[in-house]
């Protein structure tokens, strides 16, 4: 992913857990489908949901409210991690 959708990516999970945090409510259809979305289309977040996933294994419908925030904090992690990649490769 170029550095623009990374940054998309990271503000669109950040409103998710911000609202939560501050309302106390969260779209779980919109965070699920972010979740998933990024499964699919990241192979550094599909490697390390795998590794996770053989810890917890819950249908993302039965997940709680705090686990799913837990999992788009992961996401973005990884996201920061992919974003300071990139910057490494544009100063090589």
């Amino acid at each position: 992913m170029d550095k623009l959708k990374i940054e998309y990516e990271i503000k669109e999970r950040k409103d998710i857990i911000d609202k939560y945090l501050s309302e106390g409510t969260l779209d779980r259809g919109k965070a699920i489908s972010k979740i998933q979305e990024l499964r699919g289309k990241d192979m550094n977040v599909a490697v390390v949901t795998g590794a996770t996933m053989l810890f917890g294994i819950t249908s993302s419908e039965e997940a709680t409210n705090e686990r799913i925030i837990e999992e788009l904090q992961m996401q973005i992690d990884i996201l920061l991690a992919e974003l300071a990649d990139e910057g490494e490769d544009l100063n090589e």
